[in-house]
């Protein structure tokens, strides 16, 4: 296996590519599902992937249906028991990179689905995200991504942030959540509610503002509000995208960045019981799950879980862990955290200039360099360099 030389973070887009996770409004994946032509089962038989200039990749599937379970006649050819069928999504694998997106499904070459079918042109694609493309054959409650794909669909490593990398830092972004210093406080309960797990090593440190507004791999975990250029489906509330090293390195599945985005066009958010709008903390604490590498909740269900994949207005169950959350958790980073709850510095989003951590705008590894050198020599931690990480 050759070797992969060592290189500073802001190259690791030569060999991570991102993940993200959602949270679907149940109401709109119940639409989705109500609209679908055919309902069959099916086993993939062949999968690719190509380039796309928004998700980076789509991928294409040859799957044979095996049964047909019910179908809403549109007027055109609808498959039959036997035939053969084309689908497409988005994410895939393609030229030792990997796009892995929470809640779009992903098929995995010689599996048995449950899938809900809609038209995409001459062939189909799958209504519902992830409640449209149900696994046929086993059975699994929590799940961890892989870098093959979601949901612990697949065979490839896990999806993890490498111990030596603890506390994982994270920013708010002051230019899209200026005037909402409301949510601050939620923000940091819900990093708070997965590093307080006993038996699990996760522990964070929060880093202040960050000036960008930027999803992509810079070495910034950026907790973002976007209120104007959404392009995802109007029904998913928010949104985590991982960048993670794939194909044949020995770090294969090491998350290299994490950002996460609130749905601030289509959705409305809350600290304070507004009627249809959705609690922050609760849509937070999900995503933080995703940012951390694990998947949605699958069958059986435990619909209370703060991994379930659907939420709808004023709920506040994903708050708090359930059984099956904590069970992942251990899974993926067991031991002892170091720091246990989270430190924190504060962020000031009254002015989109301010940033408590450094007194300076923040959000770029050369602001970091004081505070993390302190930290390191604060808690010990003689690797700790998140945003210049080397891969070896």
């Amino acid at each position: 296996m050759k070797k992969i030389p060592a290189i500073l973070i802001g190259f690791c887009g030569l060999f991570g590519r991102p993940a993200l996770g959602m949270l679907l409004s149940t109401e709109s994946v119940q639409t989705q599902l109500d609209r679908a032509v055919s309902v069959v089962e099916l086993r993939v038989e062949s999968k690719w992937a190509d380039e796309d200039p928004v998700f980076g990749l789509r991928w294409t599937a040859v799957a044979r249906v095996a049964r047909v379970l019910e179908e809403r006649p549109d007027g055109r050819p609808l498959p039959d028991p036997g035939d053969t069928i084309r689908l497409h999504g988005i994410g895939g694998e393609a030229n030792g990179v990997g796009v892995l997106l929470n809640g779009y499904p992903r098929p995995f070459v010689g599996k048995r689905y449950k899938t809900y079918l809609q038209r995409d042109g001459s062939d189909y694609s799958i209504a519902g995200f992830e409640a449209g493309f149900i696994p046929l054959g086993h059975e699994r409650q929590y799940s961890r991504n892989r870098t093959d794909g979601s949901d612990g669909s697949g065979t490839g490593p896990f999806l993890r942030w490498e111990p030596e990398y603890f506390p994982i830092p994270y920013f708010v972004s002051s230019t899209t959540f200026s005037g909402m210093g409301t949510f601050v406080p939620s923000i940091v309960s819900s990093f708070e509610t997965w590093a307080n797990v006993n038996g699990s090593s996760v522990s964070f440190i929060g880093l202040g503002c960050s000036t960008s507004s930027e999803n992509q791999n810079d070495g910034v975990n950026n907790v973002i509000f976007e209120a104007s250029n959404w392009p995802f489906e109007t029904s998913v509330i928010a949104i985590t995208r991982n960048f993670f090293i794939s194909g044949d390195s020995p770090k294969a599945g090491m998350i290299l960045d994490s950002d996460i985005i609130f749905n601030g066009v289509n959705h409305s958010f809350t600290v304070s019981n507004e009627t249809g709008k959705f609690d922050i903390q609760n849509i937070m604490t999900h995503e933080i799950g995703h940012l951390l590498g694990l998947g949605h909740e699958v069958s059986p269900e435990d619909t209370d879980a703060t991994m379930h994949a659907m939420a709808v207005p004023l709920e506040t169950k994903k708050r708090d862990l359930a059984t099956n959350d904590i069970a992942g958790i251990k899974s993926a980073y067991p031991g002892v955290s170091s720091l246990g709850s989270s430190f924190n510095l504060s962020c000031d989003l009254s002015s989109t200039a301010s940033c408590a951590a450094t007194h300076r705008p923040c959000g770029s590894p050369l602001s970091l360099i004081p505070v993390l050198m302190v930290l390191a020599t604060l808690l010990g931690l003689g690797r700790f360099s998140p945003y210049w990480r080397r891969v070896t």
